[in-house]
């Protein structure tokens, strides 16, 4: 569809003499083309609302195939199932984005049914042994990206991503088999979580980090900072954004910092690291401009020697650390940040009653949010 039709805000409606199936419109439309056409149309509008609100139920009451008994195995009725959809399902059900499974299926059965219905963006699953309910979202369309899916991913294995899912953009590594199965570069991929309860062979990490060094945002256990994994995080020239989350995992050994870092802008950290790793890595980063602190004590926070840091930040974030009314009174505004956001840890009347360190002229401080006390920042007025 034209850009002059999409932008164009005076469509009158119009009365169509034929309305045509909203199939045939959807294989030459996009979704938004769609909509867009059925403005100018009551008859068409109701046709495709009453399409795109519908929801598509399948496996129901312990059959895999509509009306007839599981006289195989599963694994030989999934594939006569997806010839049905593709026959007879596709015409009414292809805009359709709510589906719903009441009984297992496995990878390729997957793959293969979320190409076919694309526009599918809420997927309900249930476990037919105890009514377990699950939700997540299709792989090969835009994002996996919730922990609560490893529950999910007991029953339901998807786990064979590779180049073929070309829409992937974003998507949570949640077992090393899953990584394994991952050893490709997959160019549409920018946003990728590490799961940290797991436990990933460490060469396979790196190797699917060098095979897609366009990633532009990675959340990774702190064990990725605390391995020679961190010289693959500094080899990344498209990464802006690092979230490393608390590990239980920890190697040992010593690293050497072999690589400088000139993309990564917003390191986020929310797990302990110790300082002998945190400020080498610190000092790799050329291009940093705010590094946040969050699910973090601010007692532990104190004894890091982040003064260290050779260079300045922008914007030191600290976002809702424990036991911040308690440390307050050992914390130093240190003067390697040009401003230090103060976010969920206490009011600005209490950090100015009890802030003991004796540089807070050299502060200017503001409200971020006036209707939320608990949100400020102090500027350094020598870097204004």
């Amino acid at each position: 569809m034209s850009s002059e039709l999409i932008n164009n805000s005076n469509i009158r409606e119009i009365g169509w003499q034929y309305v045509p199936d909203i199939y045939p419109l959807s294989r030459y439309l996009c979704r938004n083309d769609l909509i867009q056409l059925s403005s100018t149309c009551k008859l068409l509008r109701q046709k495709f609302k009453s399409k795109l609100l519908s929801k598509m139920e399948l496996m129901g009451e312990g059959e895999i195939i509509p009306g007839k008994s599981n006289e195989q195995s599963k694994k030989k009725h999934l594939p006569i199932l997806l010839k049905m959809l593709q026959k007879d399902y596709l015409d009414r059900y292809n805009i359709v984005n709510h589906c719903v499974f009441w009984e297992f299926f496995n990878s390729g059965f997957a793959k293969n049914f979320f190409s076919l219905f694309a526009n599918i963006t809420r997927l309900e699953l249930y476990s037919s042994r105890d009514n377990d309910h699950f939700t997540a979202f299709p792989m090969c369309n835009s994002i996996v990206d919730s922990e609560s899916i490893q529950k999910y991913f007991k029953f339901y294995p998807i786990e064979n991503i590779n180049e073929e899912y070309t829409n992937l953009k974003t998507v949570t590594i949640m077992k090393d088999r899953m990584l394994s199965n991952m050893m490709v570069t997959m160019k549409s991929l920018t946003d990728v979580t590490i799961l940290t309860r797991q436990r990933f062979n460490l060469n396979n990490l790196a190797q699917f980090l060098s095979l897609n060094p366009q990633l532009e945002k990675l959340t990774a256990p702190t064990y990725f900072l605390e391995c020679n994994l961190v010289n693959s995080i500094l080899k990344m020239n498209q990464l802006k954004q690092l979230n490393i989350k608390s590990s239980y995992y920890r190697p040992s050994g010593d690293i050497i910092y072999s690589h400088i870092n000139t993309s990564i802008e917003y390191l986020n950290i929310s797990g302990y690291i110790c300082e002998d790793r945190l400020v080498p890595f610190l000092n790799s980063l050329k291009s940093l401009k705010v590094l946040e602190f969050s699910d973090f004590s601010l007692y532990t926070l104190v004894n890091i020697g982040i003064s260290a840091y050779e260079d300045r930040i922008p914007l030191l974030h600290l976002n809702g650390l424990w036991h911040g009314k308690e440390a307050i009174e050992s914390f130093v505004n240190l003067e390697i940040f040009d401003k230090i956001r103060f976010t969920n840890m206490f009011d600005l009347d209490f950090y100015l009653t009890n802030y003991k360190g004796d540089d807070l002229e050299n502060w200017k401080i503001y409200h971020l949010d006036p209707a939320n006390s608990e949100e400020f920042t102090i500027i350094n007025i020598n870097q204004e």
